[in-house]
């Protein structure tokens, strides 16, 4: 009775969903704060594409184990249509795929270091 409990209560601490605030990086990972710290997060995203979301971005993650991995920050979607996506840094540099087949770029455009 006693191992069933502990077994099943472990089962339950395995994976669970956390929401917080990035509160900064350390070690290569990030700091998430909720109800807990947890350090060392790792960021997970789509392949090809890498972030480490500033301080302050409310995020959602998962606790796996002994490991956790921040799986996204809070999103506005304000100004955006259906099917269209932003790609954005925090330095202001910013592309957009919009649903009607444009590429819209802002900030300044470097192609193979060259400014254009």
């Amino acid at each position: 009775m006693w191992l069933g409990k502990k077994i099943a209560s472990r089962q339950k601490e395995a994976e669970r969903p956390v929401a917080g605030t990035i509160s900064g990086e350390q070690n290569g990972g990030l700091l998430l704060q909720s109800s807990s710290e947890y350090r060392e997060v790792a960021a997970a995203g789509p392949y090809g594409v890498k972030s480490l979301p500033p301080a302050g971005e409310n995020a959602v993650g998962v606790v796996s184990g002994e490991k956790t991995f921040c799986l996204g920050v809070e999103i506005d979607p304000k100004g955006l249509q259906p099917g269209e996506l932003v790609l954005f840094s925090s330095g202001g540099a910013k592309i957009t795929l919009t649903r009607d087949g444009k590429i819209q770029l802002e900030g300044q455009v470097f192609i193979n270091g060259a400014e254009q």
